[in-house]
């Protein structure tokens, strides 16, 4: 079945490394966040990542002096809702670096992130090309 499916994909992950400390942005303009509580934050989870905004309400918004003081190692820009830019990667590697944090930005595809139901195959091996890119 595909939940099987699903199930063993998922089994595949490697569960032992340390988790990435990340921020994954959904909107720009207020730009926002997500936090406990939500799918996206389980999916981070499951791809490897702790999420800095874990003790934040639902979908928080943040400013971008707000991101920088969570430090995290790596910010995920989705492209969905919003489709995040190359413009936007740039204003945000600048920020960070402003700051002296090695931050890398990285945009993403949020359908692993926020998709589910048959969604949820692509997923696993997404997280794992994406792991690659935030060790390298």
């Amino acid at each position: 079945s595909m939940v099987n499916a699903i199930k063993i994909a998922f089994n595949g992950l490697d569960k032992k490394k340390t988790p990435v400390k990340a921020l994954y942005l959904i909107w720009k303009d207020p730009y926002m966040s997500v936090g406990d509580n939500t799918f996206i934050n389980d999916m981070m989870q499951h791809a490897g990542f702790e999420n800095v905004c874990a003790s934040l309400s639902r979908y928080p918004e943040l400013t971008v002096d707000a991101m920088v003081a969570l430090q995290p190692e790596v910010v995920l820009l989705s492209s969905e809702p919003y489709e995040f830019t190359s413009e936007d990667e740039h204003l945000l590697i600048s920020a960070f670096a402003k700051a002296n944090l090695t931050t890398k930005i990285l945009r993403v595809d949020g359908e692993v992130f926020s998709w589910y139901g048959s969604r949820l195959l692509k997923a696993p091996e997404a997280f794992k090309v994406l792991s690659a890119d935030v060790l390298t």
